[in-house]
């Protein structure tokens, strides 16, 4: 990386864990590219009204030759997820969205396979993911990220959505998901 890291926190205490958690992040999205020049991470506590209700808020920007990937991590409806679970989910999505802009840069962008049919099976909502079973039986996994609009917070087992997968990291996953009503 051409220029230190970029780290700010808000209504947040910096802690060791934190910088080690942040530095773990840094060095996962170095590998998914290596000329990376820049790197700025914001990480919020937006404060909620109870006194350990916390909406913790991370924002990362990786900047390379030609080329910037943002994500922004927000509170989620319901309960709030702990700023560790918050900044995990942030440096995850910015790998997917970081490679993802790698492959498009080499010309290599990942064809998409239809729109399949499928029905939940299992969802941990603290956790933020589940399981889709398709018509064919296999299980793909799901972030809540990728659920079109707000449709994370209807979803529950047996529910009917369309989705389109592609191969990741560990197994088939729903790239984008559909709630069906």
């Amino acid at each position: 990386m051409q220029i230190e890291p970029e780290v700010s926190f808000r209504n947040v205490q910096r802690t060791e864990f934190l910088d080690q958690a942040i530095l773990e992040g840094i060095d996962k999205l170095k590998t998914v590219h290596d000329r990376i020049t820049s790197v700025r991470i914001a990480v919020e506590d937006q404060r909620g009204t109870g006194i350990h209700d916390h909406l913790y808020r991370v924002r990362i920007e990786v900047t390379f030759p030609g080329g910037q990937v943002i994500v922004k991590e927000k509170p989620a409806d319901g309960p709030h997820l702990p700023l560790e679970q918050v900044l995990s989910n942030a440096f995850d999505a910015a790998r997917r969205k970081l490679r993802e802009t790698r492959r498009q840069q080499k010309g290599q962008a990942k064809e998409r396979s239809p729109r399949s049919i499928g029905r939940v099976v299992e969802i941990f909502p603290h956790e933020g993911y589940g399981f889709i079973q398709d018509d064919e039986g296999e299980f793909v996994y799901f972030h809540r990220n990728s659920v079109a609009g707000h449709g994370w917070d209807s979803l529950d087992t047996q529910h009917a959505v369309e989705f389109e997968e592609e191969q990741g990291d560990k197994g088939p996953q729903a790239v984008v998901v559909f709630p069906i009503n």
